[in-house]
């Protein structure tokens, strides 16, 4: 079996040649590039990819299909970076790249005010650190949440993908990543102390903003579905779901899922 033969094999529930081997190298790899720190065997290899396919693993890479890519109608976003300067190639590691220093600023202006957002890049653990969600005031922000989560619709970038395919051709499949849920949005929002306290203090607001998301991740959904050679989407959620009742669960992850889409 090829790599994506036996990768696909197993999500169906048949039985491959041999458990496909699938490690998580990304971030390993983006770190270790930066530091000059790759052992000797992959130190030649381009990307995470070829240090795979060196090491015989299987491919079954979120990163090579691209996220959803935001296109704003009224909103405004930029990027500044301050901190230590970055050397070598730009890093990019988990959710947040870093062009031109470790810290990175967003902030994006709507007609009823700013929101700014901050990422700390911390060179000792190799890992980005959130250290400003965008929503921190409930009263003084919420227009400004819903206005932008309304005002954005979401693409595929049709060329990450095509690359990201090529790269990894028959040695495993991308994993096409489609928007959170809400409950996940509100934790990239606010973070989840305050989105928790949200949910809690002003339950008919929240709603009305999850209805936006569900809205917008649906029409997402309904763009890349049938994308070629596209097996494996994910709902960009983790652990810190686990943290709420079945009943927030139902209100807050479920309506975003393939499943109930379809």
């Amino acid at each position: 079996m090829t790599g994506k033969e036996r990768i696909l094999a197993a999500l169906a529930g048949e039985k491959p040649d041999r458990v496909p081997f699938v490690p998580n190298i990304w971030q390993w790899f983006e770190v270790n590039e930066s530091n000059g720190t790759l052992p000797q065997e992959v130190r030649d290899c381009r990307n995470p990819v070829e240090v795979l396919r060196a090491m015989g693993a299987d491919v079954f890479s979120k990163f090579d299909a691209g996220r959803p890519v935001p296109t704003y109608h009224t909103c405004n976003h930029t990027v500044t970076f301050a901190g230590e300067p970055t050397t070598g190639k730009p890093l990019s590691v988990s959710f947040a790249s870093f062009e031109g220093g470790t810290i990175r600023r967003e902030e994006i202006e709507t007609p009823f005010g700013s929101l700014t957002h901050v990422w700390e890049y911390r060179p000792e653990t190799g890992a980005p650190f959130e250290s400003e969600h965008w929503w921190k005031d409930f009263d003084g922000e919420y227009t400004a949440v819903r206005h932008w989560l309304a005002d954005t619709d979401w693409e595929c970038d049709r060329q990450v993908l095509r690359e990201g395919l090529e790269r990894i051709r028959n040695d495993g499949t991308p994993i096409f990543q489609l928007l959170p849920s809400a409950l996940k949005q509100f934790h990239w929002l606010a973070g989840q102390v305050n989105a928790s306290l949200f949910i809690a203090d002003h339950p008919r607001e929240m709603r009305e903003l999850a209805a936006i998301h569900e809205r917008k991740s649906l029409e997402h959904l309904e763009k890349v579905v049938d994308l070629d050679d596209v097996w494996v989407l994910e709902v960009a959620d983790n652990v810190d779901s686990l943290f709420y009742s079945p009943a927030l669960f139902q209100e807050f992850c479920l309506p975003t899922h393939p499943e109930k889409a379809g």
